[in-house]
């Protein structure tokens, strides 16, 4: 059994272990004065700089972004308007190309047209010197001819040349009377009768009036002779009725002889007289 003594302690050992509310709630109390002051004076500024930091940190994240997405975007710009500038320098170099061609082809045209213009120039000189050439061979061969002429006929007749002529212009009436009387009398017969003798010499009394006689024959009814001189007539007589007209001249044949010698002229290649000059140039 226990002793009275056990008892005693037992009771005092119960005694101290018993809790001290008042300590208690002061602790409690204590403790949240304590959380709140760490609250508010150090976890909160603490959260405050966070939170801060966190939203600097956001916006500098932000700000990047932009920057980076504008400098893409600036990036992209300046490639396409790289790509502008090549395609502007590619259409620039093709049109400068095309002015040029164009250019070109308008440099060759007015070369063309100033070649054929000084071609046709040149052929044009060409010709009119080949026609004064023929020109003045004509009045040459024209003169050697009259010359021949009045010689021959000097040389074969006892009478001179200006009688020849108007002996041949009457046997020209003669041999052609009966065509010539037709026509004459048809035209004579509506028109004024009157008549010229034009020649190139003055006509002689005698020739006068052996003139007269032929064409008299010819004549049905009276017509009044009228004689005139004539430098343009070469060696020859006409008869003239208004504008009927018989006639004898040597420029007759020179005329077939001048149509020759165009055609001759003509058949010539422009070049060969050039040639045969420029070969019988001495070097």
């Amino acid at each position: 059994m226990p002793t009275h003594s056990g008892i005693i302690s037992s009771h005092k050992q119960e005694d101290s272990v018993a809790i001290d509310w008042f300590t208690v709630s002061a602790q409690i109390v204590n403790f949240l004065i304590l959380v709140w002051l760490l609250n508010r004076f150090l976890y909160k500024p603490i959260l405050n700089a966070i939170d801060a930091r966190e939203q600097r940190i956001s916006a500098q994240l932000e700000e990047a972004t932009a920057i980076k997405a504008t400098a893409e975007q600036e990036h992209e710009t300046y490639q396409r308007n790289i790509a502008e500038i090549k395609q502007k320098r590619t259409e620039l170099l093709a049109e400068a190309v095309q002015q040029a061609e164009s250019e070109r082809q308008r440099l060759i045209e007015e070369a063309r047209s100033e070649i054929a213009r000084l071609s046709e120039q040149w052929q044009q000189a060409l010709a009119s010197q080949q026609h004064s050439l023929q020109q003045q061979l004509t009045r040459r061969i024209q003169q050697e001819v009259i010359a021949i002429a009045r010689k021959v006929l000097a040389d074969l007749a006892t009478v001179d040349l200006e009688q020849q002529i108007s002996t041949v212009f009457i046997q020209r009436l003669q041999q052609q009377s009966k065509q010539l009387a037709k026509q004459f009398n048809a035209y004579a017969s509506s028109h004024a009768s009157n008549a010229l003798i034009r020649s190139t010499f003055e006509l002689s009394e005698q020739q006068r009036l052996s003139i007269e006689k032929s064409i008299k024959s010819l004549v049905q009814h009276h017509i009044e002779i009228q004689y005139e001189t004539s430098s343009d007539l070469l060696c020859g007589i006409e008869l003239l009725v208004d504008s009927f007209k018989i006639a004898w001249s040597i420029d007759d044949y020179l005329y077939r002889m001048e149509s020759s010698l165009n055609e001759l002229f003509q058949q010539l290649p422009a070049g060969e007289e050039l040639t045969s000059q420029n070969t019988n140039v001495p070097v």
